[in-house]
């Protein structure tokens, strides 16, 4: 079954100016792994020093964003839809989920 890697990411990179650069800083955490089904699953809450999480996806699926203390239910209808054997990167607030379906619209 094609799941869906959440990585928290609580710093970029940063390039030999010391600017920051979209890359994650070593070491990197483990990442929460999540099945893309035909139900929506839903994430751990994401941690608190986490300012954007890396997710990455092995089929093509729907997400949802749930603030901190709410349950998303993620559909296909609403959400952010995401290729198979994709990279993004999104901003978060710590607590918040992320709840996941399995999306075969073309």
């Amino acid at each position: 079954m094609p799941s869906i890697y959440i990585t928290e990411v609580t710093r970029l990179g940063s390039d030999y100016g010391g600017l920051s650069i979209m890359a994650l800083q070593a070491p990197v955490p483990p990442s929460q792994i999540i099945a893309i089904g035909a139900s929506s699953l839903v994430s751990l809450p994401i941690g608190g020093a986490a300012r954007f999480i890396r997710v990455y996806t092995e089929a093509k699926c729907t997400i949802t964003f749930g603030m901190p203390g709410t349950m998303p239910v993620a559909t296909i209808a609403g959400g952010v839809t995401l290729p198979a054997e994709v990279i993004e990167y999104f901003g978060v607030t710590p607590g918040m989920t992320v709840a996941v379906i399995a999306n075969t619209n073309v």
